[in-house]
């Protein structure tokens, strides 16, 4: 008995979902093409990046001051996380490892210092934002590392013979990047 009543309420509201659609006055109708333009402006989004991150230091007596900058680009209404992970040697002298505090409601520069100190003081950084849908994050570090130019890479001659699938290769072709 239960089975019936519950096979008449499936077809029921099965039966209701599929004559619901059927209504033509709901529905939706294109766009005009003088509309059209507006339309395409109003869903552009901002260009670049949310978030920017800037890091620069002092030298102290004893120990290194580094001024973090962080450049909101936009509105954002959600909290900052700023995590800052000291180098192999450095100690964190003076600041939080994790800091958490409000985003800017508008666009604006937020300033935070740490002092570091040890035998090679190096730090790095991340500030990330995730709020309702969203999420940005930025990455940097100080003092910045040494970007290895492409010429400056060490090529080294290929070992010959090498077997691949069965073939022997017995000489090798440089390939520059």
């Amino acid at each position: 008995m239960y089975r019936v009543i519950f096979l008449a309420i499936v077809s029921a509201v099965l039966l209701l979902g599929c004559t619901a659609g059927k209504n033509t006055e709901n529905q939706v109708q294109p766009a005009s093409p003088d509309r059209m333009p507006m339309a395409v402006e109003e869903a552009q989004a901002p260009s670049g990046l949310p978030l920017e991150l800037a890091l620069s230091g002092e030298a102290l007596e004893d120990s290194l001051e580094v001024t973090i900058r962080i450049a909101y680009k936009m509105p954002i209404h959600a909290d900052t996380l700023l995590k800052i992970v000291p180098g192999e040697g450095t100690v964190l002298l003076d600041g939080a490892e994790e800091l958490v505090f409000a985003s800017p409601q508008q666009e604006g520069v937020v300033v935070k210092k740490v002092r570091i100190g040890g035998t090679n003081p190096s730090i790095e950084v991340s500030a990330t934002v995730r709020g309702n849908g969203f999420a940005a994050e930025t990455h940097g570090q100080f003092p910045p590392k040494k970007v290895t130019q492409r010429n400056e890479i060490d090529l080294q001659p290929l070992p010959a013979p090498i077997e691949v699938e069965g073939a022997v290769i017995d000489s090798g072709v440089e390939v520059r990047p």
